[in-house]
């Protein structure tokens, strides 16, 4: 990998990121989130206990990790496609793995805004600070968190560059379609036994879990869930490298659809 390259996309993808409809991904929506669950937190309050309430906003706070992951990989690919300049591109001395790296970084950092914004508004509308837990665990989290959601974009993107704009649909989708089983505002025994099967192989579940848990998450769990993490990272690039090898040899890059 070359640095001056992945520099030269990290202020491509500033700039993309910089504009105002980006921006609501960062700001906006989290603040809605945070309203909609806060409230109800400071409601159950009163009904079940602050702690057990304001596992909501543990959610809400963690969840862009996840999120922008899944999204802003294909988004950002997509962007190319609208603009009409995916294949001049790739047309450059540009590798998967500087364009991979690349958007890791940004949408990272956009994750790190969104945490910082909402941590904000729910230390100062509902004195809740989830900054103030174990630091090992925060860290921990985020990682989880932040390799499976680009584990998950690298799939998707996968897909778009395999088959098209047809299915951008998943850009929006994919993340809410994983969400019931991430367990991110309920724990994971609510759930029916068929999806808790599907619950338990998602590192993002222990993550949660271990939010609403008494004691940290076990060794065991933290083992499996960075362990999972890196499997789908690596399914996920896998994917990503043969659908590109696919589209270049059958001149999928230059489609305008």
């Amino acid at each position: 990998m070359k640095l001056h390259r992945i520099h030269a996309l990290l202020i491509k993808y500033f700039y993309i990121g910089s504009s105002v409809e980006r921006m609501a991904d960062i700001f906006f929506w989290p603040l809605v989130d945070v309203f909609v669950w806060g409230f109800l937190s400071y409601y159950l309050s009163n009904v079940i206990g602050k702690e057990i309430a304001f596992t909501f906003l543990l959610g809400v706070c963690f969840r862009p990790f996840e999120l922008r992951g899944v999204q802003d990989l294909p988004v950002f690919i997509l962007e190319d496609y609208w603009s009409r300049n995916l294949y001049n591109v790739f047309s450059s001395p540009l590798r998967i793995s500087e364009l991979l790296t690349t958007i890791s970084i940004i949408s990272f950092i956009r994750s790190l805004i969104s945490f910082f914004f909402i941590s904000c508004i729910t230390i100062w509308l509902y004195d809740f600070n989830p900054i103030k837990m174990n630091t090992s665990t925060l860290l921990i989290s985020v990682f989880i968190l932040s390799v499976f959601g680009w584990s998950i974009g690298m799939m998707v993107s996968s897909l778009i560059i395999r088959y098209g704009q047809r299915i951008q649909f998943l850009v929006w989708s994919a993340f809410w379609i994983l969400q019931p089983f991430s367990c991110t505002f309920y724990p994971l025994k609510t759930l029916p036994s068929w999806a808790q099967k599907i619950a338990q192989y998602l590192p993002t579940s222990y993550v949660y879990e271990g939010f609403r848990s008494i004691s940290p998450m076990s060794w065991k769990d933290i083992k499996y869930a960075i362990s999972a993490s890196f499997v789908c990272l690596a399914i996920g690039g896998y994917l990503f490298v043969r659908s590109f090898t696919y589209a270049r040899k059958n001149a999928l890059l230059a489609r305008s659809d």
